[in-house]
């Protein structure tokens, strides 16, 4: 699952992962494109956010899951090598 720092219609779409609900997720916006541009671009905000340092809050609500599985896995965290 991919959905860190999405919020369901706001910044992406949140589906089940199979195709069902790929196909349904698309259909229901075919015709709602402005919508559509809408996600979009609250998604792009979203991501330069993140790639700014802008938003702190979200870089550590990303990297910090994945940094306690590595440490599960390994007894290592980023800053402990």
């Amino acid at each position: 699952c991919a959905a860190e720092g999405v919020t369901d219609g706001i910044n992406g779409i949140l589906i089940r992962e199979d195709a069902a609900a790929l196909q349904s997720a698309l259909e229901g916006l075919y015709d709602r494109r402005e919508a559509l541009a809408e996600i979009g671009r609250h998604a792009m905000e979203k991501l330069l956010g993140l790639i700014s340092g802008k938003d702190e809050n979200l870089s550590e609500q990303i990297v910090l899951p994945y940094e306690l599985v590595i440490r599960a896995s390994s007894g290592k965290f980023r800053n402990n090598k």
